[in-house]
C-alpha cells in the first residue's frame, strides 16, 4: 500500500491507461491530522480512505508521458532552485496542473518539483488559480491534490521572512475560494486539512522543521508556538476565523470529525491572536436553547472542541460556561463518556473559591456514582481543585472519598492507601500482620495511582501518610519497583505541602535497599526524587555510601550503570573531598538555572534590579555565576529581556506578536 493512496490500475497493453480519482481522507482516527501542517497526512490509512463523489469519480486520463519526463527530472535535480528548469517544467505542465495533482505518483512529483522553494511554489499555484471555479473545488475536496495544494502553500513561507506581494495576492484568492464554499469544503476531512493549514499559515506558524510524512511522530510536549498576525493578512484569516467560530453556522456539523479538528485549530489560534471571536461564538451559546448545546457537549466529537475551549478560557468565561450552561448539570455531564473530558477540563483548571465551591457542592454527592462508573479523570480533577480550596473543603473531600472507598472508620485509615492504589472498596489480598499492612502490589492501577499522586498534593494527608508509613518494607519495595505505583513517591517527595521531616523518614525507610533500587528501570526513579528533594549533603554522602559499597552490583545493570555514573561514585569511593567539591558544583549551577527561570518569567522587573520573592535581579545571576554555560545562558535572559523593555519604549510600528 502506498502512503499516498491506492495503486493504480493500469492496461498494459496501452501506453496511455486510465484510472479513476482516488480521494484521500479518513475518519478513521480521532483527531486526525497531518504532521506539522506542511501536507503530509499523520497515518498511510489517512491517505488511502475514498470519500465519495459522484463527481470526482469520473475517469480521468494519466498523464503517462509527462509524468515520465517529471520523473527523469526529479532523479537529476540536485534541489538546487533554477529559474530555467522551473520555466522548462511549467511549460510542459501547462493545462495539465489539475490532472497531475489527482494522481499520488504524479503529485509527490509535483512536490518534489515545486514545493521546495516559495518561487516555484507560487508559480504552480497561480496555475492552479487559472482553472474553473468548480475545478478547483474538486482539487480542495480530493485528497491527493489537497494535499499537493496544502503542501504548496506552507512552502511560499521562507523562514521568518515575510510573504511576498505575489503570495499573499495568492494566498486572498484561495481564502476567498474557501470562504465562499465554506461549508462544502470543511465538511470534507481532505478540505478541512487545507483550511487548518491555511490558518496557520496567515497567522504566520512554520510547518514543522521535519519532513512529516514518513510515518514519524513525535509525541514529546512542545511550547505553544506564538502567532504573528501581519496587517496585510489579517483580513484574510479573520474572514476563516469569523466562519469557524459562528456557532449558528457550525452547530449542525461541529459533531464531524474533520469539523471538531478544525474548530480545535482555530480556538487556539484565536486564543495566539487575541482575536475575540470565540466570546462572540460562546455568546451564542448562551442564547442559544441548554438542550441543543448540552448535546455537544455529550457527542464524541463536539466535546473535543468545549475541552478546547475551555482550556484556552479565561477564569471568568470558565465562570460564565459553568453559570449558564453547566449549572444543575455537571454530575449528569461528569456521567458521560463523552462529556466528562471537558467536565475534567473545567473543574480541573478552576481557580476562584467560587468556582471551586460551585462545582464540588455539586459532585461531591455524587462521588460514589462517579466512582462506580469509574470516572477517576473527574475524581482527580476535583483533588486538583482541592489543592486551591480551604482545608475546610480538602477534609470534606477526604471525608468523602473514604466513605468511597469503605475506609470512613477510624480502625481502616491506614488500609486507605492501598484502596485507593488498586481502586477497590474490597481487597481479598489485603493483610495486615503486626501493624504493618501487605496487599499485592501488582493489582495498582493507574488511574489510583494518579489519584495518590494528586491527594499528595493536599495539605490534609494525615490518613494518606498513615496508610504509607504502615505498609511494610516489602510492599514498599514492591511499590517503588513497579511501572505506574512507583510515581506516588516522586509526588510525595516533590509536594510542597510534606514536611522534609517526612520526606526524610521515608528516605529511612529503604535504607539498605538503595542498590537493589538503584538497579531497576522503575526504583532508580525514586534514587533521583530523593537526592532531588529529600537530601541535604550529609543524606547524599550517606546515601553515596552505601551506593559506593554496592557498585560491583551497580555495574551489571545498565539502570545501575547510569546511576553510579551520574552520581560520581567512582570520584566518590576515591576522593571524598573532591565528590563534595563536585556537588557543591551542581548545587550551584541548578540555583543559577532555577534563578534564570525565575528571571526570565518577568524580565522587566528583573532587569531594573528590583528583583522579586523568587530570584535576585538579573544582572546579579550574571555576575555571580561561575560556571561558563551558566554565565552565557544569564546574559541571553539578559539581553532578551532588555529588548522586551526596550520594545515598551518604542512605538508599535511593527505587526503584533501575540
Amino acid at each position: 500500500m502506498s502512503r499516498f493512496g491506492r495503486k493504480r490500475p493500469f492496461d498494459s497493453t496501452s501506453s496511455n491507461f486510465t484510472q479513476k480519482r482516488d480521494i484521500w481522507g479518513s475518519n478513521e482516527d480521532n483527531n486526525s491530522t497531518r504532521a506539522g501542517y506542511g501536507g503530509f497526512h499523520a497515518n498511510d490509512a489517512a491517505c488511502s480512505s475514498a470519500e465519495q463523489s459522484g463527481e470526482q469519480q469520473r475517469e480521468q486520463t494519466f498523464p503517462t508521458e509527462l509524468v515520465a519526463y517529471l520523473r527523469n527530472l526529479a532523479d537529476t535535480w540536485d534541489g538546487t532552485f533554477d529559474p530555467l528548469l522551473l520555466e522548462k517544467c511549467l511549460e510542459e505542465c501547462q493545462n495539465h496542473e489539475g490532472d497531475l495533482c489527482f494522481f499520488q505518483e504524479s503529485g509527490r512529483l509535483v512536490e518534489t518539483l515545486f514545493a521546495g522553494h516559495p518561487t516555484s511554489a507560487l508559480a504552480f499555484l497561480v496555475r492552479l488559480q487559472r482553472l474553473k471555479r468548480k475545478r478547483r473545488l474538486e482539487l480542495l475536496t480530493a485528497g491527493c491534490a489537497s494535499r499537493v495544494i496544502e503542501r504548496l502553500m506552507c512552502a511560499l513561507a521562507d523562514g521568518e521572512a515575510p510573504l511576498s506581494t505575489d503570495a499573499v495576492e495568492s494566498l486572498a484568492d484561495w481564502t476567498a475560494l474557501l470562504a465562499e464554499e465554506w461549508m462544502t469544503v470543511v465538511t470534507s476531512q481532505s478540505g478541512a486539512h487545507v483550511v487548518r493549514s491555511l490558518a496557520r499559515l496567515l497567522c504566520g506558524l512554520q510547518r514543522n522543521s521535519t519532513d512529516a510524512g514518513e510515518g514519524k511522530r513525535d509525541y514529546k510536549p512542545k511550547p505553544k508556538p506564538k502567532a504573528t498576525l501581519a496587517p496585510n493578512l489579517e483580513h484574510h484569516f479573520r474572514s476563516l476565523l469569523s466562519r469557524a467560530l459562528d456557532w449558528n453556522l457550525m452547530k449542525d456539523v461541529m459533531r464531524t470529525e474533520a469539523v471538531s479538528c478544525l474548530m480545535q485549530d482555530f480556538v487556539e489560534l484565536d486564543h495566539a491572536t487575541k482575536s475575540g471571536q470565540l466570546e462572540t461564538f460562546l455568546n451564542s451559546c448562551y442564547n442559544e436553547q441548554e438542550d441543543a448545546v448540552l448535546a455537544t457537549w455529550r457527542d464524541k466529537q463536539s466535546s473535543r472542541i468545549w475541552e478546547k475551549i475551555v482550556e484556552f478560557s479565561s477564569e471568568d468565561v470558565a465562570e460564565r460556561i459553568y453559570q449558564s450552561i453547566l449549572q444543575g448539570q455537571l454530575t449528569a455531564l461528569a456521567l458521560n463518556r463523552f462529556a466528562n473530558f471537558p467536565i475534567q477540563r473545567l473543574v480541573g483548571r478552576a481557580k476562584s473559591t467560587e468556582l471551586i465551591t460551585d462545582v464540588l457542592d455539586e459532585l461531591l454527592p455524587s462521588l460514589t456514582e462517579i466512582a462506580s462508573a469509574g470516572y477517576y479523570g473527574v475524581i482527580c480533577a476535583m483533588c486538583a481543585a482541592c489543592e486551591r480550596a480551604d482545608e475546610d473543603v480538602q477534609e470534606s473531600f477526604l471525608k468523602e472519598l473514604r466513605s468511597v472507598f469503605g475506609c470512613s472508620k477510624k480502625a481502616d485509615k491506614t488500609k486507605f492507601l492501598a484502596h485507593v492504589l488498586c481502586l477497590s472498596t474490597h481487597l481479598h489480598h489485603l493483610e495486615q500482620t503486626g501493624g504493618k499492612v501487605f496487599f499485592d502490589v501488582n493489582a495498582t492501577k493507574l488511574q489510583g495511582s494518579l489519584l495518590v499522586q494528586s491527594l499528595f498534593r493536599l495539605k490534609r494527608h494525615r490518613t494518606l501518610l498513615a496508610g504509607l508509613f504502615d505498609l511494610s518494607p516489602s510492599t514498599l519495595l514492591d511499590l517503588a519497583k513497579h511501572p505506574s505505583a512507583s510515581h506516588i513517591f516522586d509526588a510525595f517527595l516533590a509536594s510542597k505541602t510534606i514536611a522534609a521531616a517526612e520526606k526524610k523518614r521515608l528516605v529511612a525507610l529503604f535504607a539498605g535497599s538503595w542498590c537493589t533500587l538503584a538497579s531497576d528501570k522503575f526504583g532508580s526513579r525514586l534514587v533521583d526524587s530523593c537526592w532531588k528533594h529529600a537530601l541535604d549533603m550529609d543524606g547524599k554522602r550517606e546515601l553515596a555510601n552505601e551506593l559506593s559499597r554496592g557498585a560491583n552490583d551497580l555495574r551489571r545493570s545498565p539502570i545501575g550503570r547510569l546511576i553510579y555514573k551520574k552520581y560520581e561514585l567512582e570520584l566518590f569511593a576515591s576522593d571524598a573531598k573532591g565528590w563534595k567539591k563536585s556537588m557543591d558544583a551542581q548545587e550551584k549551577k541548578l540555583a543559577a538555572r532555577k534563578a534564570l527561570g525565575a528571571a526570565a518569567a518577568n524580565p522587566r522587573e528583573r532587569l531594573a534590579g528590583r528583583g522579586s520573592p523568587t530570584g535576585p535581579p538579573l544582572h546579579r545571576i550574571v555576575s555571580t555565576a561561575d560556571d561558563q554555560e551558566c554565565r552565557l545562558s544569564s546574559l541571553v535572559v539578559l539581553l532578551a529581556a532588555a529588548s522586551i523593555v526596550a520594545s515598551d519604549r518604542t512605538p508599535n510600528t511593527a505587526p503584533a506578536v501575540f
